[in-house]
Protein backbone atom coordinates (compact mmCIF):
# COMPACT_ATOMS: atom_id res chain seq x y z
CA UNK A 1 0.00 0.00 0.00
CA UNK A 2 1.44 3.66 -0.82
CA UNK A 3 -0.21 6.97 -0.17
CA UNK A 4 0.16 10.24 0.67
CA UNK A 5 -1.42 11.57 3.40
CA UNK A 6 -1.78 15.58 3.87
CA UNK A 7 -3.57 16.21 7.06
CA UNK A 8 -5.74 18.99 9.20
CA UNK A 9 -5.33 21.93 10.17
CA UNK A 10 -5.56 22.65 13.83
CA UNK A 11 -9.76 21.69 14.59
CA UNK A 12 -11.48 22.73 17.34
CA UNK A 13 -15.06 21.06 17.05
CA UNK A 14 -18.35 20.82 18.53
CA UNK A 15 -20.99 23.77 20.21
CA UNK A 16 -19.52 26.46 21.65
CA UNK A 17 -16.48 25.68 19.77
CA UNK A 18 -16.16 29.35 19.11
CA UNK A 19 -15.42 30.93 22.09
CA UNK A 20 -11.85 29.85 21.51
CA UNK A 21 -11.60 32.39 18.40
CA UNK A 22 -10.73 35.25 20.44
CA UNK A 23 -7.34 33.18 22.15
CA UNK A 24 -6.68 32.20 18.67
CA UNK A 25 -6.33 35.21 17.27
CA UNK A 26 -4.53 36.76 19.84
CA UNK A 27 -1.33 34.16 18.96
CA UNK A 28 -1.08 35.88 15.40
CA UNK A 29 -1.85 39.51 16.63
CA UNK A 30 -4.47 42.36 17.03
CA UNK A 31 -5.01 43.82 13.78
CA UNK A 32 -7.23 41.58 11.54
CA UNK A 33 -9.27 41.28 8.11
CA UNK A 34 -12.58 39.31 8.77
CA UNK A 35 -14.38 38.28 5.66
CA UNK A 36 -18.21 37.50 6.31
CA UNK A 37 -20.82 36.45 3.77
CA UNK A 38 -24.38 37.72 4.82
CA UNK A 39 -26.52 38.92 8.06
CA UNK A 40 -26.65 35.10 9.34
CA UNK A 41 -23.93 35.54 12.27
CA UNK A 42 -24.72 39.00 13.12
CA UNK A 43 -27.80 37.76 14.35
CA UNK A 44 -26.53 35.24 16.74
CA UNK A 45 -25.29 36.04 20.25
CA UNK A 46 -21.92 34.67 20.03
CA UNK A 47 -21.40 37.65 17.78
CA UNK A 48 -21.82 40.35 20.13
CA UNK A 49 -19.69 38.64 22.62
CA UNK A 50 -16.95 37.67 20.08
CA UNK A 51 -17.35 41.92 19.24
CA UNK A 52 -17.61 42.54 23.18
CA UNK A 53 -14.69 40.66 23.91
CA UNK A 54 -12.02 42.00 21.01
CA UNK A 55 -13.39 45.84 21.84
CA UNK A 56 -12.27 45.46 25.44
CA UNK A 57 -8.75 43.63 24.14
CA UNK A 58 -7.85 46.57 21.66
CA UNK A 59 -8.31 44.16 18.99
CA UNK A 60 -8.39 46.58 15.39
CA UNK A 61 -10.54 44.33 12.88
CA UNK A 62 -11.58 45.87 9.29
CA UNK A 63 -14.38 43.81 8.15
CA UNK A 64 -15.47 42.99 4.24
CA UNK A 65 -18.72 41.57 2.59
CA UNK A 66 -18.69 38.93 0.22
CA UNK A 67 -21.46 38.14 -1.71
CA UNK A 68 -21.88 35.00 -3.56
CA UNK A 69 -18.80 33.28 -4.31
CA UNK A 70 -15.24 34.58 -4.68
CA UNK A 71 -14.60 36.38 -8.24
CA UNK A 72 -11.22 37.24 -9.35
CA UNK A 73 -12.55 41.01 -8.88
CA UNK A 74 -13.51 40.89 -5.66
CA UNK A 75 -10.02 38.92 -4.53
CA UNK A 76 -8.09 41.61 -6.33
CA UNK A 77 -9.91 45.00 -4.76
CA UNK A 78 -9.55 43.71 -1.28
CA UNK A 79 -5.96 42.41 -1.74
CA UNK A 80 -4.82 45.75 -3.27
CA UNK A 81 -6.60 47.94 -0.37
CA UNK A 82 -5.26 45.72 2.26
CA UNK A 83 -1.43 44.67 1.19
CA UNK A 84 0.83 46.15 3.09
CA UNK A 85 -1.56 47.71 5.98
CA UNK A 86 -0.06 44.85 8.48
CA UNK A 87 -2.94 42.71 8.59
CA UNK A 88 -1.72 39.81 11.39
CA UNK A 89 -4.32 37.49 10.64
CA UNK A 90 -7.81 37.22 8.44
CA UNK A 91 -10.65 35.06 9.69
CA UNK A 92 -13.38 34.16 7.75
CA UNK A 93 -16.58 33.60 9.00
CA UNK A 94 -19.31 32.29 6.71
CA UNK A 95 -19.58 29.23 4.46
CA UNK A 96 -17.43 27.73 1.62
CA UNK A 97 -16.93 30.60 -0.51
CA UNK A 98 -16.19 32.91 2.16
CA UNK A 99 -13.47 30.65 3.59
CA UNK A 100 -12.53 30.15 0.35
CA UNK A 101 -12.18 34.10 -0.18
CA UNK A 102 -10.20 34.08 2.99
CA UNK A 103 -7.48 31.54 1.88
CA UNK A 104 -6.91 33.40 -1.04
CA UNK A 105 -6.69 36.65 0.49
CA UNK A 106 -4.36 34.59 3.05
CA UNK A 107 -1.56 33.99 0.19
CA UNK A 108 -2.56 37.27 -2.16
CA UNK A 109 -1.90 39.73 0.78
CA UNK A 110 2.37 38.61 0.49
CA UNK A 111 2.34 38.55 -3.58
CA UNK A 112 2.35 40.98 -5.70
CA UNK A 113 -0.37 40.59 -8.80
CA UNK A 114 -3.76 39.30 -9.73
CA UNK A 115 -5.03 36.33 -8.15
CA UNK A 116 -6.00 34.89 -11.85
CA UNK A 117 -2.06 34.94 -12.22
CA UNK A 118 -2.04 31.46 -9.83
CA UNK A 119 -4.85 29.79 -10.49
CA UNK A 120 -4.55 26.19 -11.78
CA UNK A 121 -5.05 26.41 -15.57
CA UNK A 122 -4.71 29.61 -16.28
CA UNK A 123 -1.85 31.59 -14.65
CA UNK A 124 1.59 31.95 -15.44
CA UNK A 125 3.04 32.67 -11.91
CA UNK A 126 3.92 29.77 -8.87
CA UNK A 127 2.68 30.66 -5.86
CA UNK A 128 5.65 29.26 -3.24
CA UNK A 129 4.02 29.83 -0.18
CA UNK A 130 4.13 32.72 1.85
CA UNK A 131 0.80 33.85 3.95
CA UNK A 132 -0.95 35.85 6.20
CA UNK A 133 -2.16 33.50 8.96
CA UNK A 134 -5.71 32.24 8.26
CA UNK A 135 -8.85 31.54 10.64
CA UNK A 136 -12.00 29.36 9.21
CA UNK A 137 -15.19 29.81 11.06
CA UNK A 138 -17.87 27.99 9.43
CA UNK A 139 -21.55 29.08 10.16
CA UNK A 140 -22.65 26.83 6.79
CA UNK A 141 -21.76 23.11 6.28
CA UNK A 142 -21.07 22.74 2.95
CA UNK A 143 -17.80 22.62 0.88
CA UNK A 144 -15.76 21.63 3.65
CA UNK A 145 -13.50 24.67 2.96
CA UNK A 146 -11.86 24.47 6.36
CA UNK A 147 -10.37 21.19 5.83
CA UNK A 148 -8.64 21.88 2.39
CA UNK A 149 -5.73 22.83 0.36
CA UNK A 150 -7.80 24.33 -2.27
CA UNK A 151 -9.46 28.06 -3.18
CA UNK A 152 -11.91 27.88 -6.06
CA UNK A 153 -11.94 31.64 -7.85
CA UNK A 154 -14.78 32.08 -10.63
CA UNK A 155 -15.57 34.63 -13.44
CA UNK A 156 -18.57 34.18 -14.68
CA UNK A 157 -19.76 34.96 -18.16
CA UNK A 158 -19.41 33.60 -21.56
CA UNK A 159 -15.30 33.16 -20.90
CA UNK A 160 -16.23 32.46 -17.72
CA UNK A 161 -13.82 29.76 -15.55
CA UNK A 162 -14.08 28.87 -12.04
CA UNK A 163 -10.54 27.63 -10.99
CA UNK A 164 -8.78 26.49 -8.09
CA UNK A 165 -5.67 28.19 -6.36
CA UNK A 166 -3.80 25.11 -4.78
CA UNK A 167 -0.97 25.44 -2.41
CA UNK A 168 -0.62 23.12 1.36
CA UNK A 169 -0.24 26.78 2.74
CA UNK A 170 -4.07 27.22 1.71
CA UNK A 171 -4.81 25.17 4.78
CA UNK A 172 -6.08 27.19 7.82
CA UNK A 173 -3.58 27.51 9.93
CA UNK A 174 -6.95 26.94 12.69
CA UNK A 175 -10.78 25.75 11.99
CA UNK A 176 -13.45 26.65 14.15
CA UNK A 177 -16.65 24.03 13.90
CA UNK A 178 -19.53 25.32 15.87
CA UNK A 179 -23.01 23.59 14.72
CA UNK A 180 -24.78 26.57 16.92
CA UNK A 181 -23.68 28.96 14.32
CA UNK A 182 -25.25 26.87 11.57
CA UNK A 183 -28.77 27.26 12.88
CA UNK A 184 -29.60 30.21 11.16
CA UNK A 185 -28.83 29.08 7.97
CA UNK A 186 -31.98 28.90 6.18
CA UNK A 187 -33.51 25.46 4.73
CA UNK A 188 -32.57 26.21 0.95
CA UNK A 189 -28.93 26.74 1.55
CA UNK A 190 -28.90 24.06 4.20
CA UNK A 191 -30.61 21.51 1.98
CA UNK A 192 -27.89 22.96 -1.19
CA UNK A 193 -25.18 23.11 0.96
CA UNK A 194 -25.59 19.87 2.95
CA UNK A 195 -25.93 17.78 -0.29
CA UNK A 196 -22.66 19.09 -1.78
CA UNK A 197 -20.92 17.74 1.44
CA UNK A 198 -22.87 14.49 0.95
CA UNK A 199 -21.93 14.53 -2.90
CA UNK A 200 -17.73 15.66 -1.41
CA UNK A 201 -18.45 12.39 1.04
CA UNK A 202 -19.41 10.03 -1.56
CA UNK A 203 -17.11 10.89 -4.76
CA UNK A 204 -14.38 10.85 -2.66
CA UNK A 205 -15.15 7.62 -1.10
CA UNK A 206 -15.70 6.07 -4.29
CA UNK A 207 -12.23 7.33 -5.77
CA UNK A 208 -9.98 4.81 -7.01
CA UNK A 209 -7.01 6.78 -5.44
CA UNK A 210 -8.93 6.09 -1.84
CA UNK A 211 -7.11 4.71 0.47
CA UNK A 212 -8.34 1.95 3.76
CA UNK A 213 -7.74 5.79 5.53
CA UNK A 214 -9.77 8.23 3.73
CA UNK A 215 -12.45 5.44 3.55
CA UNK A 216 -12.81 4.80 7.21
CA UNK A 217 -13.07 8.49 7.95
CA UNK A 218 -15.56 9.50 4.72
CA UNK A 219 -17.83 6.36 5.61
CA UNK A 220 -18.03 6.82 9.44
CA UNK A 221 -18.91 10.38 8.58
CA UNK A 222 -21.44 9.43 5.89
CA UNK A 223 -23.05 7.11 8.42
CA UNK A 224 -25.72 9.91 9.60
CA UNK A 225 -26.06 12.50 6.91
CA UNK A 226 -29.15 11.30 5.09
CA UNK A 227 -31.19 11.34 8.14
CA UNK A 228 -29.62 14.48 10.02
CA UNK A 229 -29.98 16.25 6.50
CA UNK A 230 -33.49 15.96 6.23
CA UNK A 231 -33.95 16.55 9.70
CA UNK A 232 -31.77 19.86 9.71
CA UNK A 233 -33.46 21.34 6.89
CA UNK A 234 -37.05 20.30 8.53
CA UNK A 235 -36.04 21.89 11.57
CA UNK A 236 -32.70 24.23 11.89
CA UNK A 237 -32.75 24.64 15.18
CA UNK A 238 -31.77 20.48 16.21
CA UNK A 239 -28.43 20.63 17.23
CA UNK A 240 -27.61 17.08 17.11
CA UNK A 241 -28.76 17.12 13.40
CA UNK A 242 -26.91 20.77 12.80
CA UNK A 243 -23.67 18.55 14.19
CA UNK A 244 -23.57 15.41 12.04
CA UNK A 245 -23.87 17.63 9.05
CA UNK A 246 -21.13 20.02 10.04
CA UNK A 247 -18.84 16.89 10.80
CA UNK A 248 -19.76 15.46 7.69
CA UNK A 249 -18.66 18.82 5.69
CA UNK A 250 -15.69 18.56 7.53
CA UNK A 251 -14.69 15.17 6.92
CA UNK A 252 -15.14 15.90 3.45
CA UNK A 253 -13.06 18.42 2.88
CA UNK A 254 -10.46 15.78 4.44
CA UNK A 255 -11.51 13.50 1.76
CA UNK A 256 -11.30 15.43 -1.22
CA UNK A 257 -7.89 16.49 -0.23
CA UNK A 258 -6.69 12.71 0.46
CA UNK A 259 -8.93 11.10 -2.36
CA UNK A 260 -10.27 13.54 -4.69
CA UNK A 261 -13.55 14.10 -6.45
CA UNK A 262 -15.98 13.04 -9.01
CA UNK A 263 -17.76 13.69 -12.43
CA UNK A 264 -20.33 15.81 -10.32
CA UNK A 265 -17.40 18.12 -9.68
CA UNK A 266 -15.70 18.07 -13.27
CA UNK A 267 -19.30 19.47 -14.61
CA UNK A 268 -19.64 21.98 -11.28
CA UNK A 269 -16.19 23.62 -12.05
CA UNK A 270 -17.55 24.35 -15.82
CA UNK A 271 -21.01 25.22 -15.53
CA UNK A 272 -19.69 27.96 -12.61
CA UNK A 273 -18.11 29.46 -14.71
CA UNK A 274 -20.67 29.91 -17.27
CA UNK A 275 -23.77 30.53 -14.95
CA UNK A 276 -24.47 32.36 -11.28
CA UNK A 277 -25.72 29.06 -10.25
CA UNK A 278 -25.03 27.99 -6.28
CA UNK A 279 -22.17 25.43 -5.87
CA UNK A 280 -24.59 23.31 -3.68
CA UNK A 281 -27.41 23.61 -6.05
CA UNK A 282 -25.29 22.35 -9.06
CA UNK A 283 -24.04 19.13 -7.45
CA UNK A 284 -26.93 18.47 -5.27
CA UNK A 285 -29.43 18.51 -8.76
CA UNK A 286 -26.21 16.53 -10.59
CA UNK A 287 -25.37 13.90 -8.25
CA UNK A 288 -28.82 11.34 -8.38
CA UNK A 289 -28.72 11.55 -12.12
CA UNK A 290 -24.87 10.58 -12.10
CA UNK A 291 -24.98 7.85 -9.76
CA UNK A 292 -27.93 6.67 -11.78
CA UNK A 293 -26.03 6.56 -15.09
CA UNK A 294 -22.74 5.29 -13.17
CA UNK A 295 -24.59 2.62 -11.52
CA UNK A 296 -26.44 1.28 -14.78
CA UNK A 297 -23.25 1.07 -16.98
CA UNK A 298 -21.40 -0.48 -14.13
CA UNK A 299 -23.32 -3.47 -13.52
CA UNK A 300 -22.71 -4.71 -17.05
CA UNK A 301 -19.48 -5.08 -15.91
CA UNK A 302 -19.78 -6.26 -12.30
CA UNK A 303 -16.07 -8.02 -12.44
CA UNK A 304 -14.41 -4.76 -13.07
CA UNK A 305 -16.23 -2.51 -11.32
CA UNK A 306 -16.40 -4.77 -8.27
CA UNK A 307 -15.26 -2.41 -5.60
CA UNK A 308 -16.91 0.72 -6.73
CA UNK A 309 -19.97 -1.11 -6.85
CA UNK A 310 -19.92 -2.15 -3.72
CA UNK A 311 -18.78 0.38 -2.06
CA UNK A 312 -22.08 2.26 -3.48
CA UNK A 313 -24.06 -0.29 -2.05
CA UNK A 314 -22.54 -0.10 1.24
CA UNK A 315 -23.80 4.13 0.60
CA UNK A 316 -27.40 2.40 -0.34
CA UNK A 317 -27.76 0.69 2.87
CA UNK A 318 -27.97 3.76 4.86
CA UNK A 319 -31.21 4.40 3.53
CA UNK A 320 -32.66 1.37 4.83
CA UNK A 321 -31.58 -2.33 5.22
CA UNK A 322 -33.82 -4.65 3.46
CA UNK A 323 -34.39 -8.31 3.60
CA UNK A 324 -33.08 -10.36 0.65
CA UNK A 325 -31.08 -7.55 -0.62
CA UNK A 326 -27.83 -7.94 -2.83
CA UNK A 327 -25.28 -5.49 -3.93
CA UNK A 328 -27.36 -4.34 -7.25
CA UNK A 329 -30.34 -4.23 -5.60
CA UNK A 330 -28.65 -1.53 -2.80
CA UNK A 331 -27.16 0.16 -5.38
CA UNK A 332 -30.51 0.87 -7.11
CA UNK A 333 -31.50 1.80 -3.56
CA UNK A 334 -28.77 4.43 -3.43
CA UNK A 335 -29.72 5.79 -6.88
CA UNK A 336 -33.51 6.04 -5.89
CA UNK A 337 -32.93 7.07 -2.50
CA UNK A 338 -30.78 10.69 -3.79
CA UNK A 339 -33.58 11.66 -6.38
CA UNK A 340 -35.58 11.46 -3.43
CA UNK A 341 -33.24 13.36 -1.06
CA UNK A 342 -32.77 15.93 -3.43
CA UNK A 343 -36.65 16.50 -3.72
CA UNK A 344 -37.33 16.25 -0.53
CA UNK A 345 -34.47 19.21 -0.34
CA UNK A 346 -36.33 21.10 -2.84
CA UNK A 347 -32.77 21.16 -5.22
CA UNK A 348 -33.80 23.15 -8.46
CA UNK A 349 -33.51 21.62 -11.53
CA UNK A 350 -30.90 23.76 -13.87
CA UNK A 351 -33.32 25.37 -16.08
CA UNK A 352 -34.49 27.62 -13.42
CA UNK A 353 -31.26 29.49 -13.60
CA UNK A 354 -31.04 30.15 -17.28
CA UNK A 355 -29.86 27.04 -18.79
CA UNK A 356 -31.05 25.83 -21.68
CA UNK A 357 -30.72 22.53 -23.91
CA UNK A 358 -28.51 24.56 -26.26
CA UNK A 359 -25.96 24.75 -23.31
CA UNK A 360 -25.08 20.98 -23.31
CA UNK A 361 -22.57 20.38 -25.84
CA UNK A 362 -20.27 23.50 -24.78
CA UNK A 363 -20.81 21.91 -21.11
CA UNK A 364 -20.16 18.40 -21.80
CA UNK A 365 -17.14 19.01 -24.01
CA UNK A 366 -15.72 20.25 -21.33
CA UNK A 367 -16.49 18.13 -18.19
CA UNK A 368 -13.70 16.16 -16.87
CA UNK A 369 -14.43 13.04 -15.07
CA UNK A 370 -11.37 13.60 -12.17
CA UNK A 371 -11.89 10.42 -10.04
CA UNK A 372 -14.75 9.15 -10.74
CA UNK A 373 -14.97 5.17 -10.89
CA UNK A 374 -15.74 5.10 -14.78
CA UNK A 375 -15.81 6.92 -18.09
CA UNK A 376 -18.68 7.99 -19.41
CA UNK A 377 -19.25 8.95 -22.57
CA UNK A 378 -19.77 12.19 -24.27
CA UNK A 379 -23.74 11.25 -25.15
CA UNK A 380 -24.25 9.97 -21.58
CA UNK A 381 -23.00 13.06 -20.18
CA UNK A 382 -25.44 15.18 -22.25
CA UNK A 383 -27.99 12.65 -20.82
CA UNK A 384 -27.00 13.61 -17.64
CA UNK A 385 -27.14 16.76 -18.10
CA UNK A 386 -30.79 17.20 -20.49
CA UNK A 387 -32.65 15.21 -17.80
CA UNK A 388 -31.44 17.79 -14.78
CA UNK A 389 -32.34 20.76 -17.10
Amino acid sequence: MNFKLLLTPEIYFGVGAVSHLPKVMQRFGTKSLWITGGASFDKLHQSRELQSYMNTQGMDCSIERLSGEPSTLFIDTIADKYRGMGIDCIVSVGGGSVIDAGKTLSALLGVEGSVEQYLEGIGNKEYVGRKTPMIAVTTCSGTGSETTLNAVVSKVGANGYKRSMRHLALMPNVAIVDPALTVTCPPSVTGNSGLDAFTQLLESYLSPTATSFTDSLVFDALLGMPKALKNAYADGSSLPDRTTVAYGAMISGLGLTNAGLGLVHGFASVIGGFYHIPHGVICGTLLPAIINKSVHKMIKDRKRYHTALNKMAKVGKLFGAQRGFGMVDYCLQLTNSLYDLAETLNIPKLGSYGMGMEDVEKIVTQTGHKNHPVKLELAELSEILSERI
